[in-house]
């Protein structure tokens, strides 16, 4: 069995390249990772299908599941395939809450310019005089 370069669409036959080829002793789940990677799609969207059948088990190596059969794929949309992380709020008011106001004060004239200044969290005496 040969590497694994591209994996091609099972319903337009149009092959995409993975930016890593893959070894027959890789896993099926480092596949699915390469071709999620390669397509710009979740991974839960990634349905990978070898003839008709399709390989849900990541831990077997790529000669195992495809024994010289070649693989395609199938995407579901995200709203599908996400569809248990999101939570729909009924009574939803806002899509945030303001928990504290905070006043910053007037920029100094000269402005202050600090870039990069290292402090120490929790010490105030880090940070110099002219800038606290």
């Amino acid at each position: 069995m040969e590497q694994v370069k591209t994996i091609v669409s099972a319903t337009s036959g149009e092959a995409t390249e993975l930016l890593h080829p893959l070894n027959p002793d890789d896993f099926v789940g480092t596949l699915r990772d390469e071709a999620a990677r390669a397509l710009g799609v979740g991974l839960k969207q990634m349905k990978l299908i070898v003839g008709s059948v399709e390989l849900k088990d990541d831990s077997c190596t790529l000669r195992e599941a495809l024994g010289g059969r070649r693989i395609t794929y199938l995407l579901t949309s995200a709203a599908v395939a996400y569809k248990e992380n999101v939570k729909v709020v009924e009574d939803a008011q806002d899509a945030y809450k303001v928990c504290k106001t905070i006043e910053f004060p007037e920029p100094s004239d000269p402005p202050l310019n600090v870039n990069m200044m290292p402090i120490i969290i929790g010490d105030p005496d880090s940070i110099p005089q002219e800038c606290r």
